[in-house]
C-alpha cells in the first residue's frame, strides 16, 4: 500500500501536463493554404496549427505567411493570414483580410498589390 502511494505521489506532478497535452492536441487543426495569381497556384502549404496561436509558415513559392486560426462562434473558424511577398533583397507585407471558414470548408479572399493583378488566398480548415 505504501509503495502504491509513493508511486502515485511521484506521478502527481505529471498529470496536469498530460491533461494539458490532450487539450492542446484537441485544439489543433489541419490547415491548407493556396496563393493564386491569375487563377494559377503559385504557393501552397499544409500545416497543423494550434487554435489561437500564430505560426510562421514557409510556402513553396515566393511568399511567406504568418497565420492564426481561432474558433469562431458557431462551427467555424476565423483565419487571419498575414502574407509577405519576396522581392530582390526585401519582403513586402500584403494586406490580407480575416476569413471565416466552416470546418471542412474553404474561405477565399483577394489581396490587392501595388503592381500586378490581385492575389487570391484560399484557406481550408479540417
Amino acid at each position: 500500500m505504501r509503495k502504491a502511494l509513493l508511486i502515485a505521489a511521484l506521478l502527481l506532478p505529471f498529470l496536469p501536463a498530460a491533461a494539458s497535452a490532450q487539450v492542446n492536441a484537441a485544439a489543433a487543426r489541419n490547415v491548407a493554404v493556396e496563393v493564386r495569381e491569375n487563377g494559377r497556384v503559385v504557393a501552397t502549404s499544409n500545416v497543423r496549427l494550434q487554435l489561437g496561436r500564430p505560426a510562421a509558415i514557409s510556402m513553396n513559392g515566393p511568399y511567406t505567411l504568418r497565420l492564426r486560426v481561432d474558433a469562431a462562434q458557431g462551427a467555424g473558424y476565423t483565419v487571419r493570414p498575414n502574407l509577405h511577398a519576396g522581392g530582390p533583397g526585401s519582403w513586402t507585407a500584403l494586406r490580407a483580410p480575416a476569413l471565416t471558414v466552416a470546418q471542412g470548408g474553404q474561405g477565399t479572399a483577394l489581396i490587392e498589390r501595388a503592381s500586378g493583378p490581385p492575389l487570391e488566398i484560399a484557406v481550408s480548415v479540417d
